[in-house]
């Protein structure tokens, strides 16, 4: 039975860890702060050029897939260094 426990709280930890993969939360702007993204949940504000889009997206086997209101979609790469993540190349740092 200790052995059952043990098993399901390693299971419970490495699925917490996954989820962490998959979502982002707060800002994160780029290095210039021209781009800004908010992340909540799946869904994700982009503020650029005085424009913001809304919308929601999916991270999968290193890349992530923006589907906007209008239900148009783009795909980049997407990797995490830290703090910060790599969104097309670009780096974004998390504010603070």
């Amino acid at each position: 039975m200790k052995r059952f426990f043990v098993i399901l709280m390693v299971l419970v930890m490495l699925l917490s860890l996954s989820a962490c993969q998959t979502y982002l939360f707060g800002k994160y702007t780029n290095e210039d702060g021209s781009v800004e993204y908010t992340f909540q949940s799946n869904n994700f504000t982009l503020a650029r050029d005085g424009l913001d889009f809304e919308g929601t997206y999916l991270i999968k086997k290193g890349e992530i897939t923006f589907t906007f209101e209008d239900e148009s979609q783009e795909t980049f790469s997407y990797a995490r260094e830290g703090t910060a993540t790599i969104i097309g190349g670009e780096y974004f740092n998390r504010a603070e």
